[in-house]
């Protein structure tokens, strides 16, 4: 069991999965399918990274666009909401409250990608810790 004190690479259950700024919305949706995760991480040409979401995925779809002509630079997103691995869960908890995001990738001191910690990945320590606090209290 994890605490909302503990690392979140001890909750993070999704590798990178990478993204070529040339694929298509069908290829990102399909590596989304294979890999049972919402996001993919994307290199840019410049070096820094990006992210698409399932999120973006579907408004792009919504909005009209192709799934074979509309292409992971039309959908990502530049700014992409960053971790350390060693970071406490409530505190990566926090930063995707605040920033209303679902996804943070997970970054190495020295600048490499490591994985993707979703809401679901730490919502159950949070939730086991209020679960914890309510039984400690005797509430219902």
């Amino acid at each position: 069991m994890s605490t909302p004190d503990d690392a979140v690479r001890t909750v993070a259950t999704t590798p990178v999965v990478w993204a070529r700024p040339e694929d298509s919305l069908r290829v990102m949706a399909a590596r989304m399918r294979d890999a049972h995760g919402g996001a993919l991480v994307v290199r840019r040409r410049d070096g820094d990274i990006g992210i698409v979401t399932e999120r973006d995925v579907l408004l792009a779809v919504a909005e009209g666009g192709h799934p074979d002509a509309e292409w992971v630079t039309d959908v990502m997103s530049r700014v992409v909401l960053t971790a350390s691995p060693d970071d406490p869960v409530l505190t990566v908890a926090e930063l995707m409250a605040d920033a209303e995001v679902r996804h943070v990738v997970l970054v190495e001191p020295h600048g490499s990608a490591t994985g993707v910690v979703s809401v679901r990945d730490v919502l159950r320590p949070l939730l086991e810790e209020a679960y914890a606090s309510r039984r400690a209290t005797g509430a219902a």
